[in-house]
């Protein structure tokens, strides 16, 4: 879901875990808060509803960070391109 709230220039405030570490940088383009802390979960809400400012700058960031991911057509390429190199590979070996 925080890549999708990244689409729409949304910020993100998640639990500070190691998977979640992946996409959010802290301050960049979402904010970390520790497992278990519903105070600090409460007081970002608030920072975030009183400040439209970095709520833009975090949403934007977010679309700028998603944006150097690959494409599921990228993807797709990359798979392609593995079995054509792969059946060529196979072509040229099959009567040898």
């Amino acid at each position: 879901m925080i890549c999708e709230g990244f689409a729409f220039e949304k910020p993100a405030i998640a639990t500070n875990i190691p998977a979640i570490k992946n996409v959010i940088r802290d301050g960049y383009n979402g904010i970390l808060i520790d497992v278990d802390d519903p105070q600090a979960l409460a007081r970002e809400i608030i920072r975030l509803a009183d400040n439209p400012q970095l709520r833009r700058e975090l949403g934007r960031n977010g679309k700028k960070w998603l944006a150097t991911l690959p494409t599921w057509d990228d993807i797709a390429e990359d798979i392609y391109r593995v079995y054509l190199d792969l059946w060529t590979e196979v072509k040229k070996n099959w009567r040898k």
